[in-house]
């Protein structure tokens, strides 16, 4: 069985990235990937919020750890055994790798095979640090860029005011339960869960309340008011043989007042 712990280096279907925690929920192992950038910053599942969308939860058979690179010196080379492939060349397991020998180099060759490798970890070793060096210098050239960063202040502030104001609406049960199985129905609620937004929140356009319903309940009875009064008044025209008549009967009923305005 796996064991991981915060800190380790792990690869993952989002590529590579570090362990920064391990909740008791699943999937339970926070990742934070170097490169990749469609996730979420963490949210309301880790104890911090992560700078970015570098973020992802996993379970443990879902990642895979990566080990430490060590250094290898041209005396530090194994070579365990000689053997032939089908075409007649040697072959011999150098840092751990069956590797195709040039036919030119003799067995005695070992040296050439050694200045080789170390050629190649030379030039591995010089990108990492050009790549290095690269990223920390355009990390600080983006420093300087105060619109973007004044603009990503705001962003991350307005996300943790809106996780704020997400939880705000639970009961202290509810958040225990989202804290442990990460799930809940927000299909009632004023505020619903939209990944695809900025903050990650959107308003609930189809929120309702008991007040809602109240005055959804209250508008139904004035408009069947209304219907009945109108049948009732109507009726009651219908048989009017004057004017007088009419006009007594709408004064009546409240649909003119006594100078002849419609009552609205």
């Amino acid at each position: 069985m796996k064991r991981f712990k915060v800190g380790d280096r792990v690869k993952s279907v989002n590529g590579f990235g570090t362990i920064k925690e391990i909740v008791k929920s699943k999937p339970n192992i926070l990742v934070y990937h170097d490169d990749w950038n469609g996730g979420h910053d963490g949210n309301f599942i880790s104890t911090k919020v992560y700078q970015g969308r570098h973020c992802w939860f996993f379970n443990e058979d879902e990642l895979e750890l990566i080990g430490e690179i060590k250094i290898i010196t041209p005396s530090s080379f194994t070579i365990k055994a000689d053997r032939l492939d089908i075409g007649g060349l040697y072959k011999r397991e150098v840092l751990g790798m069956w590797v195709k020998e040039n036919p030119m180099i003799k067995k005695e060759g070992n040296e050439m095979i050694e200045s080789m490798n170390l050629i190649d970890l030379y030039a591995s070793k010089h990108k990492e640090s050009v790549e290095r060096e690269t990223k920390e210098k355009v990390e600080e050239l983006r420093k300087n860029c105060d619109v973007i960063n004044k603009y990503n202040e705001l962003v991350e502030q307005f996300k943790k005011d809106c996780e704020e104001l997400y939880l705000s609406q639970f009961t202290e049960e509810e958040k225990n339960e989202i804290m442990i199985n990460r799930v809940i129905d927000d299909s009632d609620m004023q505020l619903r869960r939209n990944c695809g937004t900025l903050c990650n929140y959107a308003v609930n356009e189809n929120f309702h309340n008991d007040e809602y319903f109240n005055i959804m309940d209250y508008r139904s009875d004035r408009l069947s008011e209304i219907d009945d009064l109108v049948k009732t008044v109507k009726a009651h025209v219908s048989i009017a043989k004057t004017k007088e008549e009419v006009e007594e009967i709408l004064t009546r009923y409240g649909i003119i007042d006594k100078k002849g305005k419609l009552v609205v």
